[in-house]
């Protein structure tokens, strides 16, 4: 799941890892407005879940709409986070395979906002691309071609989101 913790909004990908009735048990119980996509097209590698595809940081969200296959389901997602306020960040399916969508952001101890990624995003994405994120934050890479390569993640997929109470 990919969320919108501000606006408690989740969003979700149908694959063997996300299951629409328990996606919509869980919204139910943190009370999240849910966006489940149904409708994911096969490709060569599987998008195997939601956060290879999508992420969401304050003011940005970056995703790939050519993984949705319904225009409907498409729509859903654009209008949704255009109503949240964010900078769409379209990438292609190529930038999914290269990790653009497995960034992440965080905060700091003294308030400055950081989008981690690896190495192989930070190459992948236009430079129009990384001067809206670099906008929205400070971007620091890291170089994990192990992780890339045999683990199948990226920068987010090694970092745990913990908030304090």
């Amino acid at each position: 799941m990919i969320l919108d913790r501000v606006h408690n909004v989740a969003f979700a990908m149908a694959s063997p890892r996300t299951i629409k009735e328990e996606f919509e048990k869980w919204c139910k119980l943190m009370k999240y407005d849910g966006i489940f996509i149904a409708s994911t097209n096969a490709h060569v590698k599987t998008v195997y879940h939601t956060n290879i595809n999508m992420c969401i940081g304050s003011e940005f969200a970056v995703v790939c709409f050519d993984v949705i296959s319904d225009r409907e389901e498409k729509e859903i997602v654009r209008k949704k986070l255009e109503e949240l306020g964010k900078k769409v960040i379209t990438i292609s399916l190529d930038q999914v395979y290269k990790f653009c969508g497995n960034i992440l952001e965080l905060q700091t101890e003294n308030d400055e906002t950081l989008i981690a990624m690896s190495d192989t995003a930070k190459k992948a994405f236009t430079s129009e691309q990384l001067k809206i994120l670099k906008k929205c934050g400070k971007i620091v890479t890291f170089s994990i071609p192990t992780i890339e390569s045999i683990g199948g993640g990226g920068v987010r997929c090694m970092i745990a989101e913990v908030f304090p109470n």
